[in-house]
């Protein structure tokens, strides 16, 4: 307050001074927790087989965890790191279905983001069926993979880099390796069998050339198709990788 005296004490005022304002506090904001990058972990898994849905692309691994590449933000993820046997991996338009030893199935809606583990028990995989026809294959090698385009026309692969093919009879094709070879995909006319030691072939026909580009000692245990693109999956120890081949360039992730 300030007293203001004018003239010889004509009038007295008082003038007051305002409070001095206070600042509000600023509200703090918080900040969002960074999503870790799981997609590292993806191939330190001992990955086995994949396949793809609309969206994505996904990875099982043998006493492992699951992948999923995100197709829209072109990025790795290991969206379940459960360990599981898996061996062998189908998709659907969004469905995942896995299969594993002991009848262990694991099934993957991609929409609602589950993930369920069945288990339903043991099975004959050796079960002979009066429906199915023998042939013989000329080979005493253990066959470990089969692709087919018709029931007249398969390509099979198996132990010591043998390679077969059938078109109404099972003939012997020189495949180049003696490694083993695990599994195969039929793309169009051609179909890609993959293998041990970085092995990866392109038969068509009777024509049998190997995939230079993929350049890895890591074994590669699965091979499948989207679209235009062939997709390979491979695992050696502690390493693992995944490659996608179109018709212009490979795409590698991983440590293989």
């Amino acid at each position: 307050m300030v007293v203001i005296a004018i003239g010889a004490g004509a009038a007295v005022g008082v003038v007051t001074r305002p409070a001095p304002s206070v600042e509000p506090s600023a509200t703090p904001v918080r900040t969002a927790t960074p999503t870790p990058d799981t997609g590292p972990l993806v191939f330190k898994q001992p990955l086995t087989a994949g396949c793809a849905t609309d969206d994505a692309v996904w990875v099982v691994s043998d006493g492992g965890g699951i992948g999923r590449f995100d197709r829209l933000l072109q990025r790795w993820e290991l969206i379940d790191s459960t360990l599981r046997s898996l061996v062998a991996v189908a998709c659907g338009q969004d469905t995942v279905l896995a299969v594993g030893a002991f009848g262990h199935v694991v099934t993957i809606d991609d929409v609602a983001k589950t993930i369920r583990g069945d288990d339903i028990g043991l099975f004959d995989a050796y079960a002979i069926s009066l429906l199915w026809k023998q042939f013989v294959t000329g080979t005493t090698a253990s066959l470990r993979t089969i692709a087919a385009a018709s029931p007249a026309e398969a390509i099979a692969a198996g132990d010591d880099g043998v390679l077969l093919r059938f078109d109404g009879n099972w003939r012997p094709l020189e495949s180049g390796v003696k490694q083993e070879l695990r599994a195969s995909a039929r793309v169009g006319p051609i179909t890609y069998v993959v293998g041990d030691g970085g092995t990866a072939l392109a038969v068509e026909g009777n024509t049998v050339r190997p995939i230079t580009k993929i350049t890895t000692t890591c074994a590669l245990r699965g091979v499948f198709a989207r679209g235009n693109e062939v997709w390979f999956v491979g695992s050696e120890g502690t390493l693992a990788g995944v490659w996608r081949q179109t018709p212009d360039r490979i795409d590698r992730w991983g440590t293989c």
